[in-house]
């Protein structure tokens, strides 16, 4: 009977495996100035690098997260103490009293996507330059991790808003920074996961569809390295399960039923995270 319900759990959770294989990051492993800033616009967007910062932060890497106010003190204090887990620190951006949108209730769905040329007025574009530029040059990180600034990992505008401007900032000034490693998924796993996210959708729309018809995109970038981060199951488990249940729901649609195994099993199956790398 176990093994009759093993199989059937790998069975179903299999499917969502991605099938293809990419060259293994030997460049981290290599990296003399070991410190890297996580940037992101929520604090959940990293659940899908949170293996290898884990990893590199056992490794003696000084890793800090960077993301934006939740407003939510609860939340907040979920993230800061998931974030301990596997990294130095997180700090949220503050802008003052002042939100990192112009636009946000005049907008129905705030994750919906919308054109890149509307960025500017949606955003408060040099407030937040300002502040990132300021915390990289105090910070001096090598390495820079976020999501993807083609599609912002499913079509979400703060997604791509914040991995597009990371990018302007690294291509003006090079100092510190050496490489950005964005989190993304390979094609198979794209498309297991989304046409099932949209199903689910109800009468809400998909961001991720509209977003791939919008910027006349097939979807995420192609990883360029993978990472394995088995060793750093645990960790990982732990990060992601500390947050809150609205929090820890968003996470299932893109680790499905992460919740529902132990560690050691889950990231057996799902024992890589990948990367696009941008180099400087």
């Amino acid at each position: 009977m176990f093994l009759l319900l093993l199989s059937a759990h790998i069975a179903y959770i299999n499917r969502y495996v991605p099938s293809e294989e990419f060259p293994e990051d030997i460049y981290l492993s290599r990296v003399e100035v070991k410190k890297a800033l996580v940037i992101s616009a929520h604090d959940d967007d990293i659940c899908a690098m949170s293996g290898t910062i884990s990893k590199l932060n056992k490794a003696g890497w000084e890793i800090k997260q960077l993301c934006f106010d939740s407003k939510d003190r609860a939340r907040n204090a979920a993230h800061l103490k998931a974030a301990s887990y596997i990294m130095d620190e997180a700090l949220f951006i503050d802008l003052g009293e002042v939100s990192y949108r112009k636009l946000h209730d005049s907008i129905q769905y705030s994750w919906m996507p919308i054109p890149k040329e509307s960025f500017p007025l949606v955003y408060q574009k040099d407030l937040v330059k300002k502040y990132l530029v300021g915390q990289i040059v105090d910070f001096k990180p090598s390495i820079i991790f976020s999501l993807d600034n083609v599609l912002g990992g499913y079509g979400h505008p703060d997604h791509t808003f914040i991995s597009d401007l990371i990018v302007e900032i690294c291509k003006e000034d090079k100092r510190s920074v050496k490489k950005i490693y964005q989190s993304v998924f390979p094609d198979s796993y794209e498309a297991a996961l989304f046409p099932d996210l949209d199903n689910r959708a109800g009468k809400y729309p998909s961001p991720y569809f509209t977003a791939k018809q919008m910027y006349k995109i097939d979807g995420m970038p192609e990883p360029h390295v993978q990472i394995n981060i088995y060793d750093n199951s645990w960790k990982k488990k732990m990060f992601l399960s500390t947050y809150l249940e609205n929090e820890r729901k968003n996470i299932r649609k893109f680790l499905p039923a992460y919740e529902y195994y132990p560690h050691w099993f889950y990231f057996w199956l799902f024992d890589k995270e990948y990367f696009r790398v941008i180099e400087f």
